[in-house]
């Protein structure tokens, strides 16, 4: 039977791309205002997070925190045998 995406899995997987998003965002928004790229249009702005945020998200940001969680699930499961 079919949960419709809604299992652990998809639990997990939102959990994860929330621990990515979350602090690369909020630095993302801090560096703009520090170094003045906050007065840009907001489709400009918009437009430099995503070149920015998206590939890191992909290929750096998200594999490495699920590797960490796989690795911090490892440990428990170990510590608990």
């Amino acid at each position: 039977m079919s949960t419709g995406g809604h299992g652990p899995h998809r639990l997990r997987q939102m959990f994860v791309m929330w621990l990515s998003i979350y602090p690369a965002l909020t630095l993302a928004l801090w560096l703009f205002e520090q170094f003045g790229l906050s007065q840009l249009a907001l489709p400009l702005r918009t437009l430099v997070l995503t070149a920015v945020l998206v590939p890191a998200m992909v290929y750096v940001l998200i594999p490495g925190v699920t590797n960490a969680l796989k690795r911090a699930r490892r440990v428990k499961s170990s510590a608990q045998s």
